[in-house]
């Protein structure tokens, strides 16, 4: 009981972090009392708020769940896991007023899933991820920016893109940013070219 003795001389304690293992005398001896302590020293009940068992908890699901992501990132969802993986726990959508399909719409394409041929060929539902205007790939940045078929309505998008971003031809970037009059305009562009995604 050294704490009490040095308490019972009216000495001031201060804490203070010191690196471990690292030979400081004084730490050494701090921490040889504190394992002496451990071992011999009264035990003190305190209990414990259940809030920081809540918590740990939610630390230990959070570190499983991103464990769990990191294992199944390396085999599927590559292009999800380089251009929106985020670090929270919070759904993208939380802040946003944004109904069920237009959220769909943004998963989808965020995580490279959609019903055009490029993604459809990826899964072997169709024999080719042509487009039928004839370009080799039907994805979504062919049929917002290059499509013959879809170009007509598709000059409201593409003024909107402009305007916010100097990013051409991929609308990938903009789906960090979580724009819904953008997202909006994306699903009245493709109902009005009658696709479902």
């Amino acid at each position: 009981n050294q704490l009490s003795q040095v308490l019972s001389k009216n000495l001031s304690i201060k804490l203070a972090w010191i690196p471990s293992h690292k030979g400081i005398a004084g730490n050494e001896k701090a921490d040889e009392l504190a394992k002496l302590g451990a071992k011999q020293g009264d035990r003190i009940d305190l209990e414990i708020p259940y809030s920081n068992l809540l918590s740990e908890a939610r630390t230990s699901a959070a570190a499983q769940y991103r464990s769990h992501l990191d294992e199944e990132f390396r085999t599927k969802g590559l292009h999800y896991d380089q251009h929106f993986r985020s670090q929270t726990l919070v759904p993208w959508f939380t802040k946003l007023s944004l109904n069920m399909e237009e959220i769909v719409l943004i998963n989808r394409l965020r995580s490279n899933h959609y019903y055009l041929n490029y993604s459809l060929y990826r899964k072997n539902i169709v024999a080719s991820k042509a487009c039928p205007c004839g370009d080799p790939q039907q994805d979504i940045n062919h049929i917002i920016f290059h499509c013959p078929f879809t170009s007509p309505k598709s000059e409201k998008l593409i003024s909107f893109i402009n305007n916010i971003s100097d990013i051409q031809n991929d609308i990938f970037p903009l789906l960090k940013n979580y724009s819904p009059k953008l997202i909006r305009l994306l699903l009245a562009f493709l109902k009005s070219n009658n696709l479902s995604l």
